[in-house]
């Protein structure tokens, strides 16, 4: 079995020196991965449920708390750790352009000698999502599993 810390880019852990302490404790307790979260925005009053907290709100509603980018807090910790594999629980795909994340995972991966694992996904708050122009895309054309099938079909990008 294999255990992992979760939701360790939020809170006290976007410090410098607090986010090195957890990774470390992390590593030498003998976990297998750091887990971080992605919200760019969260608007206020959004109505979307969110099913893993009981008041059915991210951070029991508090909007504003400090979240850094967790690719970026991910190179951080990458770099003052050896072991503990590096995860994103979900990149909100709708808020990138795939070949740029591409491009900033790839040099993280190998600088970390291959520890990252990606997780990627739509965003449950729609109202989030739409702020995106590529999620107004995916909407419109029948979401992101459409677009991942057409891309299969389409072959690889050349």
């Amino acid at each position: 079995m294999k255990f992992g810390l979760r939701n360790a880019n939020t809170r006290r852990y976007t410090k410098a020196a607090n986010a090195v302490e957890i990774a470390q404790a992390a590593e030498a307790a003998g976990f297998e991965s750091i887990w971080t979260v992605e919200h760019t925005v969260v608007p206020d009053g959004y109505q979307s449920l969110y099913p893993y907290a009981p008041s059915g709100k991210m951070a029991e509603g508090v909007n504003d708390i400090p979240l850094p980018d967790p690719l970026i807090w991910l190179a951080f910790i990458a770099s003052t750790t050896e072991r503990i594999n590096l995860a994103t629980c979900v990149l909100i795909l709708p808020q990138h352009n795939p070949v740029a994340m591409a491009k900033e995972v790839a040099p993280l991966d190998d600088l970390s000698a291959g520890r990252v694992l990606l997780g990627v996904g739509g965003s449950r708050c729609l109202r989030q999502s739409r702020r995106y122009s590529c999620a107004r895309a995916a909407h419109r054309h029948g979401g992101l599993e459409d677009h991942g099938r057409q891309r299969r079909r389409r072959g690889p990008l050349r």
